[in-house]
């Protein structure tokens, strides 16, 4: 906004106070006594300028909108962008309100890590009953696996030994 509003005013004060040894003997500024001529031509090209600039804005915008989007998720945009994606904050003289946000958004993060690590020890415990039932038959719900051990006390060799199926590489806790 600012390159543009003083565009187009260094346009429009040429076109009324252009000097005639500048500009020529007939274009000359309108408050200099020259005609109207300097001041329409530029006038018109600040108009061109504009609606050129506008449309290819518009249009290179309407691209990005329907490829990649232009904004962010509700959370990121409330905390800010320079915390999330730099873990840092752009301006932090006039940021202290979002120390809080950041240490409950950090406090989400860590919550959210330890939901996946429940999963996947559930993940884990319904793979050690799945081979628990494939080597003894029957349902795994008794609570003695392994010949009395309990899941949790069972070694990923234990496992591989009574299913030989299960890839290598695999990590349980």
């Amino acid at each position: 906004a600012v390159h543009a509003a003083n565009g187009v005013l260094g346009l429009v004060a040429t076109g009324l106070f252009a000097e005639r040894n500048l500009v020529g003997d007939d274009d000359f500024g309108v408050l200099l006594g020259g005609g109207t001529r300097v001041l329409t031509a530029n006038l018109l090209g600040a108009l061109v300028i504009i609606v050129w600039s506008g449309g290819a804005t518009l249009a290179l915008a309407l691209c990005l909108k329907l490829t990649v989007g232009v904004r962010v998720d509700k959370d990121t945009e409330h905390l800010g962008l320079d915390l999330k994606y730099h873990n840092n904050y752009a301006y932090p003289e006039f940021t202290p309100h979002h120390v809080q946000q950041a240490n409950e958004y950090r406090e989400a993060e860590e919550r959210a890590r330890i939901k996946g690590i429940q999963r996947k020890k559930r993940v884990v415990a319904h793979i050690r009953s799945m081979s628990n039932r494939m080597r003894y038959g029957g349902s795994s719900d008794s609570g003695s696996n392994f010949g009395g051990s309990s899941a949790d006390d069972c070694s990923i060799d234990t496992i591989r030994g009574q299913n030989p199926a299960l890839p290598e590489g695999v990590e349980l806790p």
